[in-house]
């Protein structure tokens, strides 16, 4: 479940992001399409798609 930002290390990882008592920064980078969040805490991650089709329901 860690690969798919649902769980983290201690509450900086999975939703919602929350911050702890030390290590607490994030970093935003914005390129074209895409949004990363990145956490101090272990380095974690999260990319976000932006302006994608959503897939088809089944």
């Amino acid at each position: 479940m860690g690969e798919r930002c649902v769980v983290g290390f201690g509450s900086s990882g999975g939703p919602p992001m929350m911050n702890v008592l030390y290590n607490n920064h994030y970093q935003i980078v914005q390129s074209p399409g895409y949004v990363m969040i990145m956490a101090e805490m272990v380095h974690d991650a999260r990319i976000i798609r932006l302006g994608g089709t959503h897939p088809p329901r089944t």
